[in-house]
């Protein structure tokens, strides 16, 4: 049935004198849409609003941003471990915590934090709001874009965008609060003595690795589908939200380690290029991939609830 609709959709555009590829490819396109439930459609449309959007040129923005806001945020997520940790400690949590999120950044944001630290010393309530302040810059431009992935609906207004620029970056301290308990549940969880390891330390079995990749990919995937569902200027479903972070959390880990992998193995080596920029244009490319990836997550959410959207009033309208 399947095959004699294809060649009934080729005849028809055989009868033409010159029919495109697109008029060629229309056919199976639309055979294969049904077979995956109009998951196509959705790719489809998601890679054409991200177009219309200019998403690629938003990233590039983004990441410049990015670059000026770094060291600010350093700077807060440092003061507020600092209050709950000694100094020494917030710095090194932080520093790693940041490292995950950067790979291969360790070395640059270290020098130059410890720099700043140095001559700046203890950062009063004064100059932590306005480290904040300075931080929600790249934030602010964020929920802009994320807003941009809904076409049509009002963008919100500048306070309540830097407001949701502020919350992002306690999202952030969230995420690294989560991030500690996780290594502190990890450390527990080694003590555990489980009769179904025969024995074997669980840090030396195949579970462990899993364990250490799913906890910190959990909670990217939770901070993903908050900003999703909250951040847009109307309501998103869950199930969107969870659809576009899923992918987010998912490619946005793989991206992390092949481009870490990148690196390690000299074929990236921007140094030769670029002499000492070197570094921080490494550092910028891999915000662009990561602010692409978000992007990109934000407009699969808004494609696929807006799928929901329009099967709930075709329901609606049968119903009728």
């Amino acid at each position: 049935m399947t095959e004699n609709r294809i060649s009934q959709e080729t005849s028809r555009l055989s009868s033409d004198e010159k029919p495109t590829l697109k008029q060629r490819l229309l056919p199976y396109y639309q055979v294969a849409n049904r077979w995956s439930r109009g998951s196509l459609d959705v790719v489809r449309v998601t890679a054409k609003n991200f177009a219309l959007a200019r998403g690629a040129e938003a990233a590039a923005s983004l990441a410049y941003y990015a670059l000026f806001s770094l060291f600010p945020l350093l700077l807060v997520l440092i003061s507020v471990v600092g209050y709950v940790l000694k100094s020494g400690d917030a710095y090194t949590v932080t520093l790693d915590f940041i490292s995950q999120i950067l790979p291969n950044s360790r070395v640059l944001i270290e020098l130059n934090i410890q720099e700043i630290l140095d001559r700046r010393g203890t950062i009063g309530l004064i100059g932590l709001v306005g480290a904040v302040w300075s931080a929600s810059g790249f934030f602010d431009t964020l929920v802009r874009n994320i807003n941009r992935a809904w076409l049509g609906i009002k963008p919100r207004d500048v306070i309540r965008t830097r407001l949701l620029g502020l919350a992002m970056i306690g999202m952030l301290i969230l995420l690294l609060a989560l991030s500690l308990a996780s290594s502190a549940l990890l450390n527990i969880i080694k003590l555990i003595d489980s009769p179904f390891l025969n024995s074997i330390q669980l840090e030396n079995s195949a579970v462990w690795p899993l364990l250490r990749l799913l906890l910190p990919s959990l909670f990217s995937f939770l901070m993903f589908m908050a900003a999703y569902r909250w951040i847009p200027n109307t309501r998103v479903r869950w199930r969107a939200s969870l659809g576009g972070a899923l992918w987010t959390a998912i490619a946005w880990e793989l991206a992390k380690r092949l481009f870490a992998a990148y690196l390690s193995s000299g074929l990236g080596n921007y140094e030769i290029l670029y002499g000492s920029l070197g570094t921080v244009l490494a550092l910028m490319f891999w915000i662009y991939v990561s602010c692409v990836i978000i992007l990109l997550g934000a407009h699969l959410t808004a494609s696929i609830d807006f799928r929901y959207q329009r099967a709930m009033a075709a329901a609606a309208y049968e119903e009728d």
